[in-house]
């Protein structure tokens, strides 16, 4: 699994970023994304201004390149909707996180896959917001004061495993599954939401059984 960080906020607090073996992709103004790995094998799309990064294990169906050139053809200023997300999921199979830029209208975002398989941990602080598919960059940076999480080993000594959202250091959150996060290019976070959850599938089976009644 390749690992992701998208940095936000003011770079001159962090720690110079090739001490970590991290490879910079796309800098805006201040937005800062790294992958770390292999970035020669990453797969991406470019189409103009507009470019999106796939990072995890994915599985790309035959109509994915179709259907990610036409979203960035035609994709808002605003950016990706939670529509656009799930058109990609349907092509995307797998455990991913998915980056896309679009620098003409200063906007970046970051969606995950609808079941959250592809793990994403978030920690703000001082105006400043990291993500990474992993808790260990995060809690190496000596300008992030992470502490271990009581309640974290006290649900993993309890439960066996940790609750929804939880990490093992206070302050970092897993993101929940099929978010569709965004940022504009002065680093200020902008609207988000969910593009997909297990309560649609009931919706749209109720919604299908009222029209054979019909």
């Amino acid at each position: 699994m390749r690992d992701c960080l998208l940095i936000i906020g003011n770079g001159a607090m962090f720690r110079d970023p090739s001490t970590w073996g991290y490879l910079p992709l796309h800098i805006q103004t201040n937005v800062r994304l790294y992958g770390l790995g292999d970035v020669s094998r990453l797969v991406k799309y470019e189409k103009g201004t507009r470019g999106l990064y796939v990072f995890g294990n994915v599985v790309l169906r035959n109509a994915a390149e179709k259907t990610v050139h036409k979203l960035m053809e035609h994709a808002p200023l605003t950016g990706l909707r939670e529509d656009h997300a799930l058109q990609l999921a349907l092509v995307f199979h797998g455990m991913y996180a998915l980056i896309y830029y679009d620098v003409d209208a200063g906007i970046v975002q970051l969606v995950n896959d609808p079941l959250g398989l592809y793990p994403l941990y978030r920690y703000s602080g001082e105006g400043c917001t990291w993500f990474s598919s992993r808790m260990l960059p995060l809690a190496q940076l000596a300008e992030l004061p992470l502490r271990i999480s009581e309640n974290a080993a006290k649900s993993y000594w309890y439960n066996g495993h940790l609750l929804s959202g939880q990490s093992w250091f206070d302050g970092m959150v897993r993101v929940r599954p099929a978010q569709v996060l965004s940022w504009r290019k002065d680093g200020t976070e902008a609207s988000g939401g969910q593009y997909w959850s297990w309560s649609m599938i009931g919706e749209r089976r109720r919604a299908g059984k009222e029209e054979e009644e019909a």
